[in-house]
């Protein structure tokens, strides 16, 4: 339920002209909010063709209107992984 809240905040932030990057320090945030403390144990965020590739493409995503947004993350609380 922690991730998938911390979902729901990560697509309030999406506009054009995000980075990846900083989807990524907002997610870790987030995480660390709802856990009192434990960060993002992973953190994928890709936009655009970058989704097409298991890893993205080297080098900063930038949001752009239209772009497919692929978001895979998670955490840890009292030793579970989600």
């Amino acid at each position: 339920s922690i991730t998938l809240e911390v979902q729901r905040r990560a697509a309030r932030i999406l506009h054009p002209g995000v980075t990846a990057s900083e989807v990524r320090r907002f997610i870790d945030e987030a995480h660390r909010a709802l856990t009192g403390g434990t960060g993002s144990t992973f953190c994928i965020v890709q936009f655009g063709r970058s989704t097409a590739f298991p890893h993205g493409l080297p080098g900063e995503n930038v949001l752009a209107e239209g772009d497919m947004v692929l978001i895979d993350t998670g955490t840890s609380v009292e030793g579970y992984n989600s």
